[in-house]
């Protein structure tokens, strides 16, 4: 019995190995694909917005676990962006991990406490980030990557309408609205905006706002009066442009964004008030 019982286990155990590697048993491995993430911003009216990350997360449906997408050397001043010069189709990557394929559910930012906005008069105030330290900035956003597949998300800030100043605390408050959007399913809107001499307007307020008027995205014109807004979801939006100065401008007609192509909206005019 000695000698049939080494050799027996020997058998179940080479076939239990052998098994395990036979995914046609088992079922096919998931295998891996590539998430990239970039940072772009909206226009606001200050004259610095500087955040610092330092660690973007992605959190797993299939294993309900966060996944570190990219962690900064804080001590060596990684990770710190000014917003401001994020703007008109300007990205920068902040993430770029291979990960299981799968579902995922959640973006997550964590934030030093090194964030502060300059104002126009150049006064400089340390933004309050609530819970950006301790349970990061979370982001819902559902998406798949696929096996063998890169799948890329533009996280886009809107600094107009996440800094605020707290009553007359002497706080300011970085509360940030941020626009997430799959860069594959996206595209871009372009114009220039004009007085009625045909003169650039440089600093103009362009938005973008659904079919409930809330507002989407926003960009700023740059001093031959251009702009440009990236990686839009397609469908139909009003734009609406406005500038100090001037009456506020809403095309007649609802501009469509299709995915993959660039929509020119061409001069847009701006009658003084």
């Amino acid at each position: 019995m000695k000698r049939l019982f080494v050799p027996f286990i020997f058998f179940i155990a080479f076939g239990l190995v052998y098994l395990g590697c036979d995914t046609d048993v088992f079922g096919p491995s998931n295998g891996t694909g590539t998430l990239l993430i970039y940072l772009t911003d909206a226009p606001g009216d200050f004259s610095k917005v500087n955040i610092q990350i330092e660690r973007v997360e992605v959190h797993s449906a299939d294993e309900d676990a966060w996944k570190v997408v990219n962690t900064f050397d804080v001590d060596e001043e990684e990770g710190k962006f000014d917003l401001l010069e994020l703007t008109n189709g300007v990205m920068v990557a902040i993430g770029d991990e291979v990960l299981s394929a799968g579902n995922y559910t959640q973006i997550r930012l964590i934030l030093t406490d090194n964030n502060y906005v300059v104002l126009k008069d150049g006064d400089e105030h340390h933004l309050k980030v609530p819970s950006g330290q301790q349970t990061g900035l979370k982001l819902h956003y559902d998406f798949t990557i696929e096996a063998d597949e890169t799948y890329e998300i533009l996280l886009d800030f809107d600094a107009r309408r996440s800094i605020h100043e707290a009553g007359e605390s002497g706080l300011w408050i970085l509360n940030p609205v941020i626009r997430v959007q799959s860069i594959a399913e996206s595209g871009d809107l372009t114009g220039r905006v004009v007085d009625t001499g045909e003169n650039p307007v440089e600093n103009a307020t362009v938005s973008v706002l659904d079919e409930s008027e809330d507002t989407v995205a926003t960009a700023g014109t740059n001093e031959e009066g251009g702009f440009t807004m990236v990686h839009l979801a397609p469908g139909d939006y009003f734009v609406e442009v406005e500038k100090e100065g001037y009456q506020t401008k809403r095309l007649d007609d609802k501009v469509t964004v299709v995915v993959g192509q660039v929509t020119d909206l061409g001069d847009i005019t701006l009658e003084a008030e």
